[in-house]
């Protein structure tokens, strides 16, 4: 099943900028992994705001919840999520 995710994440004030840009790379590296197995099968970044949008191939609620807390962003992240259907 398909399912569009918009996720805006908001760091705590504070945070070390070395801790954001190592959280940055790891959210890059699990978000490619996740492209790669064919997961994530679209994602895009609004300009200039920390705002994504991505479509997810998944099986399930439960394997779109484990991929989802599973991104090293979660804790600062508030996802709306749609699932996705073909018209007809």
């Amino acid at each position: 099943m398909l399912y569009m995710v918009q996720s805006i994440s908001r760091v705590p004030w504070g945070m070390e900028s070395d801790e954001m840009k190592d959280l940055g790379a790891k959210q890059g590296a699990k978000a490619a992994e996740l492209r790669e197995k064919g997961v994530c099968v679209h994602h895009w970044r609004a300009a200039g705001q920390h705002l994504a949008f991505a479509v997810y191939d998944v099986a399930s609620n439960a394997e779109l919840q484990e991929i989802l807390t599973s991104l090293p962003l979660h804790p600062y992240t508030e996802a709306k999520v749609v699932p996705l259907n073909t018209p007809g």
